[in-house]
């Protein structure tokens, strides 16, 4: 790269959590999607993209096994 040359700037955008009928129709879009899981974790936890994509199942440990399909419809989105 040439000294004079500079990368442009990357403006931050505000972001905003999605509202509960927001979050439940993105979960009803994508049902049956091979990356369904991740986004109700997503929901679920408030983790951010590079916390969940850096999961790994030995994180998630011995009470991540209790959770099933019903205690996370029950959630509240």
């Amino acid at each position: 790269m040439h000294k004079a040359a500079k990368p442009p700037a990357l403006g931050r955008s505000e972001r905003r959590a999605l509202t509960p009928e927001e979050a439940r129709r993105l979960l009803s879009a994508l049902t049956g999607d091979r990356i369904e899981s991740l986004f109700v974790l997503a929901l679920a936890t408030g983790l951010r993209r590079a916390e969940l994509l850096g999961l790994r199942w030995s994180d998630l440990g011995s009470a991540a096994a209790a959770v099933d399909a019903a205690t996370i419809e029950e959630a509240s989105f």
